[in-house]
């Protein structure tokens, strides 16, 4: 699943980024070492981005438009076993990436804070066009909107780190149904 389609220099420069994070901090990496990984010249690489944090900021964006395609689809199902093992297996694949880029925190880029508000807005979005379908007579919704929250991002931590877990998923799904 692509949000957008790469160039075969994006490809370059984005399996360069990687390739330096295995070795380094992000704060650490300059447009000049991805350059030479990626066997292009500085101005090929601006033309393509600004500076390294329009790199990550793309990086970011196309992993949360990922996610929020799969959460469109795991809010409209009743029974979420499906959506959880679609994620967590298509995740699997780039885990070891998107473990690092969750862990860099810019004031122009955050994964992190990037997947946080999308299940967010996801969430809300989903109960005011739905409302009868979750069980909010008795929680706020900004406190069943937090919940939601800190579920995803565990399942999704949990899952990146330890990879596609069937009775977490079957409980995960049991809980749902009784919480939203």
């Amino acid at each position: 699943m692509s949000v957008f389609e790469l160039t075969k220099t994006d490809e370059s420069i984005w399996e360069a980024f990687f390739s330096l994070l295995d070795q380094e901090k992000f704060s650490a990496i300059t447009v000049s070492q991805i350059c030479q990984i990626a066997r292009i010249s500085r101005p090929t690489f601006y033309r393509h981005y600004v500076d390294k944090y329009a790199l990550l900021t793309a990086i970011n964006q196309h992993y949360a438009a990922i996610l929020k395609k799969f959460i469109t689809q795991r809010l409209e199902r009743f029974d979420i076993t499906q959506s959880l093992v679609e994620i967590t297996r298509f995740f699997a694949n780039q885990a070891e990436y998107i473990l690092k880029l969750l862990q860099i925190h810019t004031s122009r880029s955050d994964l992190n804070e990037l997947f946080k508000s999308m299940l967010r807005d996801e969430f809300i979005y989903q109960v005011k066009r739905n409302p009868q379908r979750f069980k909010l007579q008795d929680f706020p919704l900004e406190y069943l909107a937090d919940l939601y929250v800190a579920t995803g991002m565990v399942f999704l931590n949990y899952s990146l780190k330890h990879g596609l877990d069937l009775e977490l998923i079957s409980a995960l799904n049991d809980a749902q149904k009784n919480i939203f």
